[in-house]
């Protein structure tokens, strides 16, 4: 009676967690799937060709399900004309994520193996101009290099990001955090509003910057990252902590994913703290 119980449970677990990346079954499920759910473009630019004729298992125009976020949820990981992932993030609303962070025609991210058994689950990556293959996980509300040690000796003492004047109309603004949450930013060309200003983060945005810091590899990563083409945006982070400082200086603003997160929070925040001015 109890094996009944146990077949039957496990039965309906996976009835209820049930989605419908689940159901797709063939290249041109995904290509329906990705115009009704994620984007009606995809219509007429289908991301897969109807077949596959990559000997690879993880070659190009194929396609693998696996729950990436943890939240039972089949996500979906799509190797075609960009190498993308859709987390479900349930009641039906999907999230599209590109692993693939080349300009066209530059390079391209090769899909090299997805480690699915483990936890957490992995994807590898291969970035042509990168010499050995990344491994991304989902973190963070994004993927970045997994990083099986992060700090736990990590004391911090501010951070300072400041971005340059592009071609384009890329905000530019200079922002520093100290530990005591005091957030300073100066705000030109291209922001919500021009000036000097005085916030605070609350004790959540600051925690979240403090677990992205002890996450990265900040002794690994490199001084100087530049992108393949021209006319993006420079950004120069400088990290204090345990009593010296790390300054990376970065074209592009994709040194690495996870340096691609840490970015992030500064361009949020521009428009989520409440700014006095000076």
């Amino acid at each position: 009676m109890k094996t009944l119980y146990t077949i039957l449970f496990i039965f309906f677990s996976q009835t209820l967690f049930a989605n419908d990346i689940d159901k797709l079954t063939t290249n041109e499920d995904v290509n329906n799937f990705l115009f009704k759910k994620i984007n009606k473009q995809i219509k007429d630019h289908p991301v897969l060709e109807s077949k596959s004729t990559d000997t690879l298992k993880y070659g190009l125009n194929k396609f693998f399900k696996v729950d990436l976020d943890n939240n039972h949820l089949t996500d979906l990981i799509i190797n075609g004309k960009h190498l993308m992932v859709v987390l479900d993030k349930g009641k039906g609303n999907y999230e599209l994520q590109y692993l693939d962070r080349s300009a066209p025609f530059l390079f391209s991210t090769k899909l090299i193996s997805i480690d699915a058994e483990s936890f957490p689950e992995k994807i590898i990556i291969l970035q042509s101009k990168h010499s050995s293959p990344d491994t991304l996980i989902y973190k963070f509300e994004r993927f970045v290099e997994y990083n099986p040690y992060p700090a736990t000796d990590f004391i911090f003492e501010k951070i300072t990001f400041k971005t340059e004047r592009c071609p384009g109309q890329c905000p530019v603004f200079e922002m520093q955090v100290n530990k005591d949450h005091s957030v300073a930013y100066n705000a030109g060309e291209y922001n919500l509003q021009l000036g000097s200003f005085q916030g605070v983060l609350d004790d959540k945005e600051f925690k979240e910057l403090i677990d992205v810091l002890k996450y990265l590899p900040i002794e690994k990563l490199k001084d100087k990252y530049a992108v393949e083409w021209k006319d993006d945006q420079t950004a120069a982070t400088k990290i204090s902590y345990n009593g010296k400082s790390k300054m990376i200086v970065d074209y592009g603003e994709a040194g690495s994913f996870g340096l691609a997160k840490l970015y992030s929070l500064f361009f949020e925040w521009r428009n989520t703290t409440e700014w006095l001015r000076q």
